[in-house]
């Protein structure tokens, strides 16, 4: 109906709406997958206890494994990058008799 009024109506889709689309089909696959949801569970864990979270702040010098973002599928991928960054201070923390 809109169309049929206004004939010169351009329709464009959002760049950061297809680009989330395309990670969440990214993710989906098998290889993603399993990877994707093994740092969820790594996240999860730390933020989900105090004293974890505390931990991880002393190895990694204060930052954060998670960072928000605009889109949902976009966040995981950040999630997995910072994971990769803080790979050694994680290692030690959960290689330490702290832990």
């Amino acid at each position: 109906m809109l169309i049929q009024k206004r004939t010169k109506l351009l329709w464009s889709p959002c760049a950061a709406h297809c680009l989330d689309l395309n990670l969440e089909d990214i993710g989906e696959l098998p290889v993603f997958y399993n990877i994707i949801a093994n740092a969820k569970k790594i996240t999860t864990c730390i933020y989900r206890h105090t004293w974890v979270l505390n931990l991880y702040r002393q190895y990694s010098n204060g930052r954060e494994l998670a960072r928000p973002a605009v889109t949902r599928f976009k966040t995981s991928y950040l999630t997995l990058n910072c994971i990769k960054q803080q790979k050694n201070a994680l290692r030690s923390m959960f290689a330490s008799e702290d832990y």
